[in-house]
């Protein structure tokens, strides 16, 4: 699982997309601001994924390894 702290965010929804390198979106979340969001990565290949937080104006992108 992966653990992700949205706390900096408001408390609205907030749309958290996972793509690889090659930019190929593999999953789309929408949760709740103001909270850690929990994503079940298990399925996903070894490899690097991206991982865009969205709300409204404030983006965040962070790169992450699956093993």
């Amino acid at each position: 699982k992966l653990f992700i702290d949205l706390t900096e965010f408001s408390n609205k929804k907030v749309n958290i997309s996972i793509t690889n390198l090659s930019g190929k979106k593999i999953n789309n979340f929408i949760v709740q601001g103001s909270e850690v969001a929990v994503l079940d990565v298990s399925k996903y290949n070894s490899g690097i994924y991206l991982i865009r937080i969205e709300q409204r104006k404030k983006k965040t992108l962070i790169r992450f390894i699956k093993n």
